[in-house]
């Protein structure tokens, strides 16, 4: 079970609670995460991850946005995180809208109108930014019901299709 970040590293991406919720899992046998991106904390988060010897985690390099189609396929899950802090409240990551077309669960922890949003498809599991325990429970909840991830994943193309879609906002 892959569950993954792709985007920036940066400081307000808070990229330390996906590497932290790695930590908690290092005991699961079929749970792994993925870190892809560049960005100003991404040696910080190499650093965290070599001096906790993580096993479960793996951080990629930058990818070219034309190939993302073929890493987020590779996913089971995809994780949205930034740091909490009110200014993050109005802002809906862009990258939502690929892991939902590409009918991929999220596990979100940004609070405000994205949650709203992942709550109202039931395309994902909504949680507190920058706990990674909670993250660590629901990677490893999702992990062990393919059939709540299928629906989530079902639920968030429709979404997506009904309400997203270019087509449907060029209308």
């Amino acid at each position: 079970f892959l569950a993954g970040y792709m985007g920036t590293i940066g400081m307000a991406h808070g990229v330390e609670t996906v590497v932290r919720a790695a930590s908690l899992c290092e005991h699961c046998e079929n749970v792994m995460f993925l870190v892809i991106g560049e960005g100003a904390e991404r040696s910080r988060i190499q650093a965290l991850a070599r001096a906790n010897k993580l096993t479960k985690l793996i951080i990629h390099d930058f990818v070219p946005h034309e190939l993302m189609p073929s890493y987020l396929g590779c996913l089971d899950a995809f994780i949205v995180h930034l740091r909490p802090d009110p200014v993050f409240r109005t802002v809906i990551p862009s990258k939502i809208f690929e892991a939902l077309a590409m009918g991929l669960p999220i596990v979100h922890a940004v609070e405000g109108e994205s949650a709203s949003l992942i709550r109202a498809s039931g395309a994902g599991v909504c949680i507190p930014s920058g706990d990674p325990q909670r993250m660590a429970e629901e990677v490893l909840a999702l992990s062990r019901r393919e059939d709540k991830r299928k629906e989530m994943g079902r639920r968030g193309q429709e979404t997506v299709k009904r309400k997203y879609s270019r087509g449907v906002k060029a209308r």
